[in-house]
């Protein structure tokens, strides 16, 4: 297994310490599961069509934020805690690697029909209308202000991607109206380009990218911890064949530029207990046995019919003003990365899996409360093995191309430095000249100035001089002033 704390750099960027993601998703289970209870909350949900020990040390997992300052010691503590791979839990690694694939389609009601018969009828009309067949991993239905909610769970990627077109469901299921609340675009129709400028005019990027590719749903600017843009976008696509077919390529040409492309691995699910809200446990082995604490306020009650909450968001973990449920808790993505780190350095083993060869006469009831799946098989210990070999070479070579990109980087700062200083160089001698040369008329100016003066004070000398002479010695110079005077006259018009 792969090392990841041989580079710490590498480790924090692949295990959650600077960032990409801080969207909810859908994990998709390893080929083992244990279903979990249904009332256990999770963080954000879905490892894409990967098993989550071999891929969620992506580059593209979500960032924790900055905690503030009168929390910073307790998250410290928290953060230095988790990550011992002993203290991650059984029941978190677990529950991490025994999610559905894909987040349901809620079919909505106005009132209560028959599950069955609602699953039933869409799958016939799939087969009779579209000759597809459909596979559900399960089925089952809740109560909301909305109405009467069937959430169907699909198997597989084919079966996401024809339910996520309107046209191919029928006008009635179960002899009544409905409407539809498709889930967003899971990781396995994703992928991540590389290298996209700040400077991009993002418009006609994204422009460019639908016309190139017109199953390409969404195109998404990533941002770090501190909610700046990088140089990284998420695509999301409506078309599995498009996104392989993309990935084969391992680029994207889109406005006469080749731009890298690679897998989007979305991050670790984290267990949160339903009663108290702790991490690691489920709600069934609480230790509070006969107290809850209330999500919001974070107060203990007993009795929720005398429970009286402030209203005031307050987390029973962290302290800050959000709920405990609350997904972006910043113990929550302290956790996220000791769990992956644990989740890669000891795989999952011996555990169960829902059956996949589920016919239309068959299909998976919705799992109860505090209820495991019924249906399993035997462990598969090869397959697990494969699909753990393909998954570390395939991080393994993420970790090269990152170590590459970082390699070059330095190289092309290292030129930058290089032509900096030789222009700095090249500045100091064109200065140190200009220096010279200013010292050198100064020089001049100052000796002209010295010339100046000494010829003005001969001159006044010469006058005082004259002043101070007789009538009898005035006039006889007279003749020699004035023939002075007119050669001067003389000269200036030869001069002129």
């Amino acid at each position: 297994m792969l090392q990841l704390d041989s580079n710490n750099a590498l480790a924090q960027l692949l295990l959650g310490q600077s960032s990409l993601l801080d969207q909810p998703q859908h994990q998709e289970p390893l080929p083992t599961h244990i279903g979990p209870p249904n009332n256990d909350f999770t963080s954000s949900v879905s490892i894409g069509n990967h098993p989550l020990v071999s891929s969620t040390a992506h580059s593209h997992m979500e960032n924790g934020q900055m905690v503030q300052a009168n929390q910073t010691l307790r998250t410290g503590i928290a953060q230095t805690t988790i990550q011992t791979s002993s203290e991650i839990s059984l029941a978190a690694r677990s529950f991490a690697t025994t999610r559905y694939p894909f987040a349901p389609f809620h079919v909505i009601f106005k009132s209560a029909i028959k599950d069955r018969s609602a699953i039933d009828d869409i799958v016939k009309y799939v087969k009779n209308e579209h000759n597809f067949d459909l596979k559900i991993a399960a089925y089952r239905h809740k109560l909301s202000k909305n109405g009467y909610s069937l959430l169907v769970f699909v198997e597989n990627i084919e079966a996401f991607c024809f339910l996520n077109k309107d046209l191919n469901w029928p006008s009635l299921l179960a002899e009544a109206e409905y409407t539809i609340k498709k889930p967003s675009i899971p990781p396995q129709l994703c992928l991540i380009v590389l290298n996209v400028s700040l400077n991009t005019d993002w418009e006609e990027f994204v422009g460019d990218v639908k016309e190139r590719y017109p199953e390409v749903v969404n195109v998404i600017r990533l941002k770090n911890r501190n909610q700046r843009p990088v140089p990284t976008v998420k695509i999301e696509t409506s078309c599995a064949t498009t996104r392989e077919s993309i990935l084969q390529l391992k680029q994207m040409n889109i406005g006469y530029i080749n731009y890298k492309v690679t897998d989007y691995l979305a991050p670790a699910q984290v267990l949160l207990c339903g009663n108290c809200y702790e991490i690691g446990h489920f709600q069934k082995n609480c230790p509070l046995k006969d107290e809850t604490i209330c999500k919001t306020c974070g107060e203990k009650y007993r009795d929720i019919k005398e429970h009286v909450c402030s209203g005031q968001a307050k987390c029973i973990r962290c302290g800050e003003n959000h709920k405990s449920s609350d997904p972006k808790c910043q113990m929550v993505k302290s956790y996220r990365p000791a769990l992956t780190r644990n989740l890669l350095q000891h795989p999952v083993e011996n555990s169960k899996r829902y059956a996949n060869d589920i016919c239309p006469g068959a299909y998976p009831l919705a799992f109860a409360k505090q209820q495991l799946p019924v249906n399993s098989i035997k462990p598969n210990h090869p397959i697990e093995a494969l699909i753990e070999s393909t998954f570390t070479k395939k991080l393994d070579a993420f970790l090269n191309e990152i170590k590459f990109e970082i390699k070059k980087t330095h190289e092309s700062i290292d030129v930058i430095r290089e032509e900096m200083h030789a222009h700095l160089v090249e500045s100091n001698k064109k200065i140190e000249a200009v220096e010279k040369q200013a010292k050198t008329i100064e020089h001049e100016v100052r000796e002209q100035v010295t010339t100046l003066n000494n010829t003005v004070e001969a001159i006044m000398q010469t006058l005082n001089d004259i002043s101070n002479l007789s009538p009898e010695h005035k006039a006889s110079i007279a003749p020699f002033v004035k023939k002075t005077k007119q050669n001067s006259k003389a000269s200036k018009k030869q001069t002129m």
